[in-house]
């Protein structure tokens, strides 16, 4: 068995070895839609969760698998979040959360060549760890309540009403498709479902998902080597 294992492991790095491994850096804009629930009986008339928009960069590479499908890891710095507006029956609540997270999306793609370059299409597991966060409340009371809050990754549940301490870690799923042109230049989009609920409070849930958009680069890593 510990032959077998040697055996593949030694297959995988000669082949690692032996394929053109690109890397590339990508920057671009994220569309959250974060989701907030509470539990508490009777608390809003109408609660809805809208999207929110940050920016999203980071760096990848590519891991020829075979002739057409490639291991494509990243590691980007990426903001999500949610606006959040609540209405009772004399007054409205308004919520922007903004969550900044190193993200590490783990995808397989499959690519198609074109005359001029190449679709690609890929899915994979995605994990996150939060960093930092802000959490910005108003409301239409005269005077108007208003409060700037700064998030914590701490996991520590306190049962307020507002989102301020949250679990550092995340865990969804991630699809991309995108294009590339033969100069090394490509457009992706990118959509990333978590399942965690990570905000510790028995009394309401938080659920991170989003859509980013990113133009790149692909170069070609200078220690790599060129099959035969």
């Amino acid at each position: 068995m510990k032959k077998t294992i040697l055996v593949i492991a030694l297959a995988v790095i000669t082949n690692t070895l032996s394929a053109q491994v690109s890397f590339g850096v990508q920057a671009g804009t994220n569309i959250a839609f974060g989701k907030i629930t509470y539990d508490n009986t009777g608390l809003p008339t109408v609660f809805t969760n809208d999207p929110k928009i940050g920016f999203f960069g980071g760096l990848l590479s590519e891991i020829p698998i075979s002739r057409k499908f490639a291991f494509r890891p990243e590691i980007n710095f990426i903001q999500k979040g949610s606006k959040t507006n609540t209405t009772f029956s004399i007054y409205n609540d308004n919520t922007k959360v903004t969550l900044n997270y190193i993200e590490m999306p783990l995808n397989v793609v499959y690519k198609l060549p074109v005359r001029k370059g190449d679709f690609f299409f890929g899915l994979g597991p995605s994990v996150a760890f939060g960093i930092s966060g802000k959490n910005v409340y108003t409301n239409s009371v005269t005077p108007a309540n208003n409060e700037t809050n700064n998030i914590k990754f701490d996991g520590k549940g306190n049962n307020s009403n507002y989102i301020d301490n949250l679990k550092a870690f995340d865990f969804g799923a991630n699809v991309i498709a995108g294009y590339k042109f033969g100069v090394g230049v490509f457009f992706k989009l990118d959509y990333t479902y978590n399942f965690l609920d990570i905000d510790p409070d028995d009394t309401k849930g938080y659920k991170n998902r989003g859509l980013n958009i990113c133009i790149g680069y692909m170069f070609v890593g200078s220690a790599s080597v060129k099959k035969k």
